[in-house]
């Protein structure tokens, strides 16, 4: 089976989609520890977590800040938007169906050796 290729759009909707999962808002924030926690179960390697904020960052979709001490990450309202559009929700959609293979993959029993045109003889 050929390699997926991690997009950053596979990364950006990824991150969203924990910011959905835990219900946070435009305007609210998720700690990066929390964050990276559950970034373990999207099966994207930490670097694409890293590559993930920067661009979202970079973009204007959130804002690192910190909060006694602790990083946290804010998203912002165009952050929220883009995880909310018709657009967006497509793109998420498609995410959705892309991390069912790659879960799929991961789980997958290699086959052993397979003897093509070779018959048992009699």
């Amino acid at each position: 089976m050929p390699a997926i290729k991690v997009t950053p759009e596979i990364i950006r909707r990824s991150l969203l989609e924990i910011f959905n999962e835990f219900r946070i808002p435009a305007n609210g924030r998720l700690s990066v520890p929390v964050l990276e926690q559950a970034w373990r179960r999207t099966g994207l390697r930490e670097s694409d977590l890293q590559q993930g904020i920067s661009a979202m960052v970079e973009d204007g979709s959130m804002v690192p800040v910190r909060v006694n001490g602790e990083l946290v990450l804010k998203l912002t309202e165009r952050g929220a938007g883009f995880a909310t559009s018709p657009a967006g929700i497509n793109e998420m959609l498609l995410s959705l169906k892309t991390k069912r293979v790659l879960r799929k993959t991961r789980t997958r029993v290699p086959e052993g050796p397979k003897e093509v045109g070779k018959r048992r003889s009699d």
